[in-house]
């Protein structure tokens, strides 16, 4: 084992008690009976299990020698061979910059800047669909290194509860800042404040056992990349009887400013500094849109402070009447009012700082009915939407980037059932029990579970539920040696932990005489 030139304490088996059997210079034998004579013959408070050609940090040896171990915990840590990490979801190769690295066929491109970490499990393939996905547990951290909105496609797992569930968004001072509701297969969206280079998706009521698995199953992830937004191209058709409406009904002054904004927006109604139309509104109709209330809109601050500009009209739910039209933030807070009267350019300043994303809603005054015929309220049309460099600026307003929408959802794919065994076991610790390298537990909690059984996975759940609590030290190790060959958690030994699970006991395998052989 390399140790750094600090200050350690070594425990050496006795002469006599080591025997390794030699199977070929590729295969490490692990010999259970050798390592619990060297735990049974230790004297120190804690004991560390590990391998021998293991090298020790600096910093793993002076959280060591500093005196901050508890009793009562099973101190784990992740284990890096070469270029690929152990850690408790899995195995993973990593970047050059130490992240966990994309898989050629994964729900982010390799070269997205999206890249995932803890709580992600590794990419899998839907067997009936051919899809790709990645579950994730409790608490499943993201890494960007980009800006923009990233498309978020989930559907619940096993490991959440009645629908609909909750998906939250926490930052990285652990706040919770956004959330979706998802009721099946969810097309979601999520803009992130400038600078944002993490973040963690949380399932609020996830964490139910599975019974042929040992993993924490919340939320499978079809997609977590980014949004790419096509530029409106310029509108091609001719304006000329808009603008002949315009100048019929005495508003002559708005005929250069709509002139701009029809010729911005494209074939659809929405332009510059709008990334996406949600509730409220129908579809496009030849060149409009009919908006019923509370229209969403997200709108994303460039440059200078914008004016969110509209050329609008009353609609048939409101008789073609008159009406005053509110552009609001999400949570209720107007931002300003405009009068529509006929054809009108409406012009509202918003008081958002450069660089930040809003939710806003746009709500007539009044609500009016659907028509004889059509199942639609429509109570306002708009034939152009987009922001441009404010006019008279309003007092910017601090606005929290995170801004989260549900584009769509549908029925999920599979209906996942709680049977009464995983009624009984209920929300699980997930175990580290992938590259069991390193077990560090204090000796008297060593003696009763009467040192190690042959399966390493089979000791971290027993020391568990003899009140073991799991810390997993994030000062990973590195091999220095070639690979073990490491056997699967295979049918027999999941049943075994699941009965663990079930009954809340530690199943201990050895004897009495464990270590004395």
């Amino acid at each position: 084992m390399r140790m750094p030139s600090q200050p350690y304490i070594s425990i050496v088996v006795p002469p006599g008690k080591l025997q390794l059997p030699t199977l070929g210079d590729d295969v490490e034998v692990i010999v259970t009976e050798s390592r619990n004579a060297g735990i049974r013959q230790a004297r120190g408070e804690f004991i560390l299990n590990t391998s021998g050609d293991l090298e020790f940090s600096a910093e793993l040896i002076e959280f060591l020698i500093s005196r901050r171990l508890e009793k009562g915990r099973l101190y784990r840590i992740d284990l890096r061979e070469g270029n690929v990490l152990h850690a408790r979801e899995g195995s993973f190769p990593l970047t050059a910059g130490g992240l966990r690295a994309n898989a050629v066929e994964d729900v982010a491109g390799v070269d997205s800047g999206v890249h995932f970490g803890d709580g992600w499990f590794p990419p899998e393939r839907d067997p009936k669909s051919g899809e790709i996905f990645r579950w994730i547990g409790n608490d499943a951290e993201v890494v960007v290194h980009g800006e923009g909105a990233l498309a978020i496609e989930v559907e619940p797992g096993p490991g959440v509860g009645p629908l609909p569930q909750i998906l939250q968004v926490l930052d990285e001072a652990g706040a919770k800042v956004a959330g979706w509701s998802v009721a099946g297969r969810a097309s979601l969206q999520l803009w992130m404040p400038p600078g944002t280079r993490r973040f963690r998706l949380v399932a609020a009521d996830g964490g139910r056992a599975v019974l042929n698995d040992l993993r924490l199953l919340n939320f499978r992830v079809f997609r977590c990349d980014w949004v790419r937004f096509s530029k409106p191209v310029s509108r091609q058709e001719s304006l000329r009887p808009v603008l002949m409406r315009l100048v019929r009904s005495g508003a002559l002054g708005s005929v250069p400013g709509a002139m701009r904004l029809l010729r911005s927006v494209g074939p659809d109604v929405f332009g510059a500094g709008i990334d996406y139309w949600g509730t409220g509104w129908h579809r496009l109709e030849e060149t409009f849109r009919w908006a019923s209330t509370d229209a969403e809109l997200v709108v994303r601050i460039d440059g200078v402070q914008q004016d969110l500009c509209m050329l609008i009209e009353p609609g048939p739910s409101l008789k073609g009447q008159a009406f005053n039209i509110a552009v609001r933030f999400a949570d209720g807070a107007v931002i300003g009012k405009a009068r529509v009267s006929g054809l009108t350019l409406v012009r509202v300043p918003l008081p958002i700082a450069s660089g930040n994303v809003a939710a806003l809603l746009l709500s007539p005054d009044r609500q009016g009915e659907a028509l004889r015929g059509d199942s639609r309220v429509l109570n306002f049309r708009v034939l152009a939407c987009a922001c441009e460099p404010s006019k008279r600026p309003a007092l910017a307003m601090k606005v929290a980037g995170w801004t989260a929408v549900t584009i769509g959802q549908r029925p999920a794919e599979i209906e996942w059932l709680q049977s009464r065994e995983s009624l009984e076991i209920g929300k699980p610790a997930f175990l580290h029990t992938n590259a069991c390298e390193f077990l560090l537990m204090d000796r008297d909690l060593w003696f009763d579970l009467r040192g190690l059984p042959e399966n390493y996975a089979l000791f971290c759940y027993s020391a568990h539920f003899a009140g073991a609590v799991e810390e997993v030290l994030p000062l990973p190790l590195q091999r220095t040696g070639s690979p073990p060959v490491r056997a699967k958690l295979d049918a027999d030994l999941i049943w075994l932990i699941t009965q663990m699970r079930r009954l809340r006991t530690p199943a201990i395998l050895t004897m009495d005489t464990w270590g004395m052989k």
